[in-house]
């Protein structure tokens, strides 16, 4: 508030105190504005207590201090905001990202390699040798293949895709995944698990902030809620989101 707006806020305050004798814990960080509140030829039962910054000097702190101060991780700069934000979207969500992504990686694959192993193609192969093979035979020799030649083919080609086949299907089912999960499923997973993980929290942190009235004290403390809630988490999404991609289709694969 500007000065003059503060004093007249003093001033009934302190008329509140006169005519309903009403108790008040007031909290100011402006001792002359509070000694106007707190006047003792005007009110009564007045008990002020001044609580001043801790030095840098740790010394001049008692040992039983020291050991009760636990100071916040987190301040209130944007930095330890974005930080703050960043660690629960990424360390926190790091075991829902896990569990998920292996549940989803053990089923595709187990799917993808029952769906592999029942692909037989030999007696497609087989069948394909025996209609063009034939005629081919005739055409170059002039004489119908006989029974054992065809025989001797179906041996040769039937060893021939045992041989190539499995390697094949390894390679098409090791690709296939690595492309499935890099390009589709990885993303698609990692959006769906952290709609629900971010947009559960930060609702959660705005719902607060907005019931204890913390965003009018922002806006009457000249600072736009938007800047102080939505951008560090914002950002920190931004990041966490990549992260949580890459390190779940890593588990995943």
């Amino acid at each position: 508030l500007d000065y003059e707006a503060a004093i007249s806020v003093a001033k009934e305050l302190v008329h509140l105190r006169q005519t309903q004798q009403t108790a008040l814990l007031l909290i100011s960080h402006e001792p002359h504005l509070a000694k106007l509140v707190m006047d003792k030829d005007k009110t009564s039962d007045n008990q002020t207590v001044e609580i001043k910054a801790r030095s840098n000097d740790e010394k001049d702190v008692p040992a039983a201090a020291k050991s009760t101060q636990k100071p916040s991780m987190f301040g209130t700069s944007f930095r330890d905001r974005f930080l703050e934000r960043l660690m629960d979207y990424t360390l926190y969500s790091l075991p829902l990202i896990a569990l998920a992504f292996s549940a989803t990686g053990l089923a595709i694959a187990m799917l993808s390699a029952d769906l592999l192993q029942r692909l037989d193609i030999n007696d497609q192969v087989l069948d394909l040798v025996d209609k063009e093979v034939r005629p081919l035979i005739k055409m170059l020799t002039g004489e119908e293949a006989n029974t054992l030649q065809m025989m001797g083919i179906r041996f040769k080609v039937n060893s021939m895709l045992n041989t190539t086949v499995p390697p094949a299907k390894a390679t098409l089912f090791a690709v296939g995944l690595t492309k499935l999960f890099v390009l589709e499923v990885g993303p698609l997973l990692t959006a769906l698990l952290l709609c629900g993980r971010i947009g559960g929290s930060y609702a959660g942190k705005v719902g607060t902030m907005q019931a204890t009235s913390q965003n009018k004290l922002l806006r009457t403390l000249g600072v736009n809620p938007q800047y102080w809630t939505l951008w560090p988490s914002l950002m920190a999404a931004l990041i966490a989101s990549p992260l949580l991609t890459v390190l779940g289709t890593a588990i995943a694969l």
